[in-house]
């Protein structure tokens, strides 16, 4: 069984072959030409319409949520990033205020671990220390101290540490006055702090 468009062509060739209807014949031939496309065209199947890929997001990056008070600059509840330690959690709340009990914090806080989400973090002042641990700060030598460990004293910050230590050794405490360490104030708030 012959198709349409074969049996449509042949009826074109013999159209052709008479010599009145060249025109014609053309005219017709084209036209079949296009329709057979068209057909073609439709009979072919459709492709699909290409869909743009679907946007990925990037994960967001974990927080870790806590609440720091006491003896900051500024106390409260920051969005810090995950597997922050509390060295950066501290900084993140401006640092230790003058009146913090550093010796406490050095004592008993661990500045390199990791803080966990929902985590309290209290400061205490010096104001809130007891009778024992003050004796016990009595230990600190001015002669051999590291300077973390003499900024753990009230009114000591890394510059006050520097200058007591370039300025050794000391033969009395009242050289830290002499040798310009450190200012009579200063020395008065923290002499029974410190030893040679």
């Amino acid at each position: 069984m012959q198709t349409l468009y074969e049996d449509i062509m042949e009826k074109v060739q013999e159209l052709l072959r008479k010599p009145e209807v060249p025109v014609i014949g053309l005219l017709i031939s084209v036209i079949c030409i296009i329709g057979a496309l068209f057909s073609l065209k439709y009979a072919l199947p459709q492709q699909q319409e290409v869909q743009p890929p679907l946007k990925v997001e990037a994960p967001t990056q974990a927080i870790t949520v806590v609440d720091i008070e006491g003896a900051v600059q500024k106390p409260g509840v920051y969005e810090l990033k995950a597997e922050v330690r509390l060295i950066q959690a501290l900084t993140s709340a401006g640092g230790l205020t003058k009146g913090a009990d550093r010796y406490y914090v050095a004592r008993n806080m661990n500045l390199s671990k990791h803080i966990i989400d929902e985590e309290k973090i209290y400061i205490p002042f010096l104001t809130e220390r007891t009778d024992n641990i003050e004796t016990t700060l009595s230990s600190v030598r001015i002669n051999s101290a590291t300077s973390s460990q003499l900024e753990l004293l009230p009114g000591i910050g890394p510059v006050t540490a520097n200058n007591i230590i370039k300025n050794r050794p000391y033969e009395s405490i009242d050289e830290l006055i002499s040798k310009k360490a450190l200012g009579q104030k200063t020395l008065e708030s923290i002499k029974d702090l410190i030893e040679l």
